[in-house]
């Protein structure tokens, strides 16, 4: 998915594209924790949270990706949400 096209940013600056950019990773980063926590036992709650406040994303990823089968599926949902949700936004702000 290119995301430049997708949330309509060709007009942006590098700096507002990048910023929003980043706004967009933090986002779906936290939102595909938050799908995905409750699928962990509480011993997997526990080791992913170590894991996370480790800062190695690495291992993070190994973990989500052997513990979710469907993670994909899942991350591909969430983005493509979550550009539209974005898309409205800057829509709307842009009219503002």
């Amino acid at each position: 998915m290119d995301l430049v096209q997708e949330l309509n940013l060709q007009d942006f600056t590098e700096e507002e594209k990048n910023q929003v950019l980043a706004q967009f990773t933090d986002s779906l980063l936290k939102r595909l924790i938050l799908r995905v926590y409750d699928k962990f036992s509480a011993d997997e709650q526990q080791e992913f949270d170590r894991l996370a406040k480790s800062g190695d994303n690495e291992k993070v990823n190994k973990f989500l990706t052997d513990k979710i089968p469907d993670l994909d599926e899942i991350r591909n949902e969430e983005m493509r949400d979550l550009a539209e949700e974005m898309k409205s936004f800057l829509a709307a702000t842009k009219t503002e």
